[in-house]
C-alpha cells in the first residue's frame, strides 16, 4: 500500500493521554463484567455458607470452572475483534464480515464442546 506525501502530511500525531482515554474506555466494560462475575461468586458463597462447608467447596470449584470457560470465550472474542478491526482498517469490509461469521461459529462450537465436556465428566447424573 502506497502512501503519498499529502496523506502523510494530513496525519496528526496522537497524544498519549488521548490513547489512554481510548484504552480505558474500551477496557471499562470488560473490567465491570469481571467485577460483577466475581461479586456474584462471593454472593453465592455467602448464601451457601449457611448450609455447610461441603457446599461452599462445591461453589468454589464451580466458580473456578466457570472462570476457565469465560476466559476461553473472551479469548475468542478478543482475537476476533482484532482480526475484524484489522480488516476494517484495511477497508476490507467483506473480509471483516467473513471473520465475524467464523468467530460466531467458533464461539458456538467451543462453548458446545465445553458444555459437552462438563456433562460428560459430571460425577452424578440427575
Amino acid at each position: 500500500m502506497k502512501i503519498n506525501n499529502e496523506t502523510k502530511e494530513n496525519i496528526e500525531p496522537v497524544s498519549l493521554s488521548s490513547k489512554m482515554k481510548v484504552i480505558l474506555l474500551l477496557a471499562f466494560p470488560a473490567v465491570v463484567e469481571n467485577f460483577i462475575q466475581t461479586f456474584i461468586g462471593f454472593v453465592d458463597v455467602y448464601f451457601v455458607s449457611k448450609i455447610g462447608l461441603a457446599e461452599v467447596s462445591a461453589i468454589g470449584a464451580t466458580n473456578a470452572i466457570l472462570a476457565i470457560y469465560f476466559a476461553v470465550f473472551m479469548a475468542v472474542g478478543v482475537a476476533s475483534n482484532v482480526r475484524v478491526a484489522n480488516a476494517l482498517g484495511a477497508k476490507q469490509v467483506e473480509r471483516a464480515g467473513h471473520i465475524a461469521q467464523q468467530a460466531i461459529i467458533l464461539s458456538i462450537l467451543s462453548e458446545s464442546l465445553q458444555g459437552y465436556y462438563a456433562l460428560l465428566w459430571e460425577p452424578r447424573r440427575m
